[in-house]
Parts: C-alpha cells; sequence; structure tokens
C-alpha cells in the first residue's frame, strides 16, 4: 500500500512536471506570435507614415498646379481684354 502510494506521488509529480513544460512551450509559442504581430503593426505605422509623407507632397504639388493655372488663366483673360480693347479702339 505504501509503495502505491509513493508510486502516485511519483506520477502525479511527473504529470504536473509535464503539465508545466508544456504550458510553458504553448505561452512562448503565443508571446512570439504576439511580437510577430507587434513588428507588423509597427512595419504598418511606418508604412503609413510614408504613405501620409507622399500624399502631402503629391497634394502640394496640385496646389502649386493649380496655382499656375490660375495664374496663366488670369493673364490670358488680362491678355484677351487688352487685345479687345485694341481691336474696338
Amino acid at each position: 500500500m505504501e509503495f502505491e502510494i509513493w508510486l502516485y506521488r511519483g506520477l502525479l509529480t511527473v504529470l504536473i512536471i509535464l503539465i508545466f513544460f508544456l504550458l510553458r512551450r504553448w505561452i512562448n509559442r503565443i508571446d512570439g506570435k504576439f511580437d510577430e504581430l507587434i513588428k507588423a503593426v509597427k512595419e504598418l505605422a511606418l508604412d503609413g507614415v510614408k504613405h501620409a509623407e507622399q500624399i502631402k507632397f503629391i497634394n502640394d504639388r496640385l496646389k502649386n498646379g493649380e496655382t499656375r493655372l490660375n495664374d496663366h488663366s488670369s493673364r490670358l483673360r488680362c491678355l484677351e481684354t487688352k487685345s479687345r480693347k485694341c481691336s474696338d479702339g
């Protein structure tokens, strides 16, 4: 009877150690996946910043183009009005 108790205690100890190591391994795998996710999110954030800078640059170029078109438009209007005054007079 005493031998059976020691045998059960030994088996229980081995099972507890085995479960502990399996849980530890599983948790380490989950931790690794979290590290990969964090790295991916950081890369996406950097890509977002790069894209925001590119969008700002494109918007600035568009504004510059609009300004240039407005300048050309006003010059053409000025020339048209001067040409009408000359042809009318």
